[in-house]
């Protein structure tokens, strides 16, 4: 198991975590905010386990408040972690899954994202797209293998 996260200290903490349940994992820091390092990470992966098979997209902010008065930045910083960072990481692994005609993308999502709650625009907004987004790559790759 490869663990990501743009927090070290957190990222390091987990993984012990797991590793403690007796759990393989490693730690690599990336932020999913910026698609060169989607490429980058999965490359890697790529080069010393040889495939990926499954890959769990799962990074997550939870920007709270009135859309009325929600900060932009919060808003786009919520988009770009859950919704944008799943779709540079959905195509960075793409390639070799679909080379090799097999593969695992897991999305997580939230109930949130069918049924929103008061306070979270950003949040609900992201996982109704997360979840069209799973979708529409399901349309475009389940019948490739992946």
């Amino acid at each position: 198991v490869i663990l990501s996260d743009v927090d070290t200290e957190k990222g390091i903490q987990a993984a012990g975590g797991l590793r403690a349940e007796g759990a393989k994992v490693n730690f690599e820091v990336f932020d999913v905010r910026v698609p060169e390092q989607s490429v980058e990470l999965v490359n890697r992966l790529v080069e010393i386990y040889g495939a990926i098979d499954v890959w769990v997209n799962n990074a997550g902010v939870a920007h709270k408040g009135p859309a009325e008065t929600l900060p932009v930045d919060q808003w786009g910083e919520t988009i770009d972690v859950m919704l944008s960072g799943a779709f540079y990481y959905s195509q960075a692994v793409s390639g070799p899954m679909l080379a090799c005609g097999t593969g695992v993308i897991v999305n997580i999502a939230s109930v949130i994202g069918c049924k929103p709650i008061e306070g979270r625009v950003a949040y609900g907004t992201a996982k109704a797209g997360l979840m069209a987004l799973t979708e529409a790559l399901g349309v475009e790759w389940a019948g490739r293998g992946v």
